[in-house]
C-alpha cells in the first residue's frame, strides 16, 4: 500500500495544477518525510528517491513559470502572479528541508522530525 502511494504521489509531483498549490504540495512532502523513517527499508529508501525527485520537480516547476511569465505578452499578469506564487512554494519547500536539515521543527509541515528525515533533507538541499 505504501509504495501504491509513493507512486501515487510521484506521479501527483509531476502534474502543474498539484506543483502550483502550495498547500497540496506541502502536504505531499509531509507524507513523504514521514515515510522515510519507515521500518521497511524499502519503503524509506523509496520515500528518500521520491522526495529528492519532487524537490527536483519543484524547482523545474519554477524555473519553466518563470520563463513563460517572462515570455509572455499576453495575460503577462497573470502568468506573472503564478510564477510568484510557484517561488513562493518552493521557498517554503526550501526553508522547510532547511529548518529539519538543522534538526529544528518545521514551521509549517505537521510531523515530528525523526532521524532519518534530517539526513534525507540535507541529501535533498545537497543536490
Amino acid at each position: 500500500v505504501q509504495l501504491r502511494a509513493l507512486q501515487c504521489i510521484m506521479a501527483a509531483m509531476q502534474a502543474a495544477t498539484v506543483l502550483a498549490s502550495r498547500e497540496t504540495v506541502l502536504q505531499l512532502l509531509e507524507a513523504l518525510l514521514v515515510m522515510t523513517a519507515s521500518k521497511s527499508q524499502a519503503i524509506s529508501n523509496t520515500a528518500a528517491a521520491t522526495l529528492r525527485q519532487s524537490a527536483s520537480a519543484i524547482f523545474e516547476f519554477v524555473a519553466a513559470t518563470a520563463l513563460v511569465a517572462a515570455a509572455s505578452t499576453t495575460e503577462q499578469t497573470e502568468h506573472a502572479a503564478a510564477a510568484v506564487h510557484a517561488e513562493g512554494t518552493a521557498s517554503a519547500v526550501l526553508e522547510e528541508l532547511s529548518a529539519i536539515a538543522g534538526g529544528s521543527p518545521p514551521a509549517v509541515l505537521k510531523f515530528r522530525p525523526h532521524e532519518t528525515a534530517d539526513g534525507v533533507a540535507m541529501e535533498v538541499l545537497d543536490t
